[in-house]
């Protein structure tokens, strides 16, 4: 025991002097030279060396108790009479002179099983050690962000009206003031509009489904139920969809308004399928926009699914939603209702922007 805490005492202090220089002057030089920004914060607290040297000490105290009771129940002529035997009888021949380092060196491999158990033992160690850091490491909080968000910022409204056929939603002058302000790189946008399905012989099989769905005649739907809503989505917004899909939506096409894509996204499963079952012979649909603003043709470019993270406002009266592109929507609405905006800044200037 006395041996123990004579090499604690000289070896902990020495041990935690050396850490608190490593960790003061080599690790923040280490993190300067890579170019990782931690921030202007440096803590450091002295209960970390105090509990790494009482866990140590207790540790090697705990660790010479047991050895040392029963070193001390053996009588010293027994003691003496004691030789180990080992399945080692490898006998060496050295000029060395009894160098320390070399002695102790074969002294490691002087029992082949004990020295096995501790490589493997520290192998494993190591191991666990490394996964456990490169899977810490590998955890970039921005990265996730940007999986589960196209921008930094999005501002969005629940309150939707349709007056006089045209939708309102959030007012040009905040839009604009919110582009005016400093740092902002990239804008996006999604508006919402209505219109009304022109019913043709194309819509027969469509009409059919809304009335046993809606246990309605045919006439009544064809005269008060052919609305749609049309949600206009940026190129941003575009690709996040192609990531989604086995064969990627052409983005050209898709901007200049040659097609649209029915959305799932406002309606259940099970009610979506029909719906795009009864609507997927249809090769153009002939739209009445809302008010005075005219009719226009849409190419039914497939279905698929696309529901914003954060706005869940959409076309609720039974009819299909069409994703088409914002700059296609404001050919027949020159003012769209706007559902959110979203910005990308620089990161630099994204806390003077939120506050």
């Amino acid at each position: 025991i006395g041996q123990i805490l004579c090499l604690c005492g000289v070896a902990l202090p020495i041990g935690c002097l050396l850490a608190a220089a490593i960790s003061l002057a080599v690790v923040p030089a280490v993190i300067s030279n890579s170019g990782i920004d931690t921030g202007p914060v440096i803590s450091f607290s002295p209960l970390i060396f105090i509990g790494a040297a009482t866990f140590a000490a207790l540790t090697a105290l705990l660790g010479a108790i047991t050895p040392a009771r029963k070193a001390a129940q053996i009588a010293p002529i027994e003691a003496l009479k004691f030789t180990a035997e080992y399945s080692n009888k490898t006998q060496y021949r050295s000029s060395a002179n009894g160098k320390p380092y070399k002695m102790a060196f074969r002294n490691i491999f002087r029992n082949r099983k004990r020295a096995v158990i501790v490589m493997l033992s520290l192998f494993s160690s190591t191991t666990v050690f490394s996964s456990i850091m490169a899977i810490v490491s590998s955890i970039d909080v921005d990265y996730l962000i940007n999986m589960e968000h196209d921008y930094d910022y999005i501002l969005g409204t629940k309150i939707f009206e349709i007056d006089h056929g045209y939708s309102r939603g959030m007012s040009g002058d905040l839009i604009s003031t919110i582009k005016s302000l400093p740092g902002i790189i990239e804008t996006g946008m999604t508006t919402l509009e209505f219109g009304e399905l022109i019913y043709s012989e194309n819509l027969a099989k469509y009409v059919d489904w809304l009335s046993r769905t809606e246990s309605m005649s045919k006439e009544y739907i064809i005269t008060r139920l052919l609305g749609c809503g049309f949600r206009g989505i940026d190129p941003l917004q575009l690709r996040t969809i192609n990531k989604t899909l086995l064969t990627p939506i052409d983005e050209e096409a898709f901007e200049r308004g040659e097609f649209a894509l029915l959305n799932s996204a406002n309606a259940n499963q099970e009610r979506f399928i029909a719906m795009a079952d009864s609507l997927s012979d249809v090769a153009a649909f002939d739209i009445k926009c809302g008010g005075k603003l005219g009719t226009f043709q849409i190419i039914n470019g497939g279905s698929v699914f696309y529901r914003e993270r954060n706005i869940n406002l959409h076309y609720a009266l039974g009819g299909p939603e069409f994703l088409v592109s914002n700059s296609f929507l404001r050919k027949y609405f020159p003012v769209p209702g706007v559902v959110y905006f979203a910005m990308n800044v620089e990161d630099a200037l994204d806390e003077q922007i939120y506050h």
